[in-house]
């Protein structure tokens, strides 16, 4: 419940409902591709005999992926606030 939450509730601090759509897709997308591939190699790296290489492949494009979505989200963390900050000092 929580992991869903984190993926697809927009949190408070993002006002903006259209922006933060924009985001998911920007979020989103490249994690999927890169947790896809993870996958792939991990089914091919069963199935070589020496496939080790590949299995270490893919745990890597998994630990990508699950770092990417949640650097990307720190990283829109941090815009939203310097904006705010922006907001609140300027006018």
């Amino acid at each position: 419940m929580m992991l869903k939450s984190f993926l697809f509730k927009r949190p408070s601090w993002f006002r903006h409902e259209g922006y933060w759509r924009l985001a998911q897709v920007f979020r989103l997308a490249p994690s999927i591709f890169l947790f896809s591939c993870g996958v792939i190699c991990l089914g091919v790296g069963v199935y070589i005999p020496d496939g080790i290489y590949i299995l270490r492949l893919s745990g890597a494009l998994i630990a990508a992926a699950i770092g990417f979505l949640v650097l990307v989200h720190l990283f829109l963390r941090l815009i939203v606030w310097i904006v705010d900050g922006f907001k609140a000092g300027g006018a």
